[in-house]
C-alpha cells in the first residue's frame, strides 16, 4: 500500500512540474494575425420576415465583394447574391434579407437544421493588400522580427495569387 502512494505522490510532482516547464515554454512564443479587414453581423428586424445584414470595412479599402446568403432547410433567404465592386475603409454596406418559410411538401423537405432554424451571410472580397503590408512594418505593434516577416512573406504571396479572402456570419432564429 505504501508502494501505490509514493507513485502517487511521484506522480503529483511530476504533473506539477510539467504545468509548470509548459508555461515558461510557450510563454516565450509570439504568433501574430493581421488586423480584421471586415466585420460582418446579422441582426433581426422588428419585422419577423426580415433580416438586416451589415459589412463593415474595418481596415484599408475592400474590393469586388460578392455576398452570398444561405439558410436552413425548413425557410429560405429570398435575398438574391450582390456584389459591390469597392468598400472604403471605416464604411458599411446594408441588406435587407427577407425570410420565407418553406412550403410543406413533404417532412423532410422542412425539416428543420440539427442547429434550428438559421441565416448565413459570406462574403468574398479582395482585401487592401497594401495597407495590411503596411501595418506588418510597425515594430511597436509586430516586435518579432522573424514573426513579422513571415506576415510580410504571407501578404505578398496573397497579393500575388490575388485570391480573395472570405468570411461568414450566422444568425440562429430561434
Amino acid at each position: 500500500m505504501k508502494l501505490f502512494s509514493n507513485i502517487n505522490c511521484c506522480f503529483a510532482v511530476l504533473l506539477f512540474a510539467l504545468t509548470l516547464s509548459a508555461g515558461t515554454v510557450f510563454s516565450d512564443q509570439n504568433v501574430y494575425i493581421l488586423p480584421a479587414s471586415i466585420l460582418l453581423t446579422i441582426e433581426k428586424s422588428p419585422n419577423d420576415n426580415i433580416c438586416v445584414g451589415t459589412i463593415e470595412s474595418r481596415f484599408g479599402n475592400l474590393k469586388s465583394l460578392e455576398i452570398f446568403i444561405d439558410s436552413s432547410p425548413d425557410i429560405k433567404a429570398v435575398t438574391p447574391s450582390q456584389k459591390l465592386e469597392f468598400l472604403a475603409e471605416k464604411s458599411k454596406h446594408s441588406l435587407n434579407i427577407e425570410i420565407v418559410k418553406n412550403q410543406v411538401r413533404n417532412a423532410s423537405a422542412t425539416a428543420r437544421s440539427e442547429l434550428g432554424s438559421w441565416i448565413k451571410m459570406r462574403v468574398s472580397y479582395i482585401p487592401d493588400f497594401d495597407a495590411l503590408f503596411s501595418a506588418s512594418l510597425n515594430p511597436a505593434s509586430y516586435p518579432n522580427t522573424i514573426e513579422r516577416e513571415r506576415l510580410q512573406k504571407i501578404i505578398e504571396e496573397n497579393r500575388k495569387k490575388s485570391e480573395p479572402y472570405t468570411d461568414a456570419v450566422r444568425i440562429f432564429l430561434d
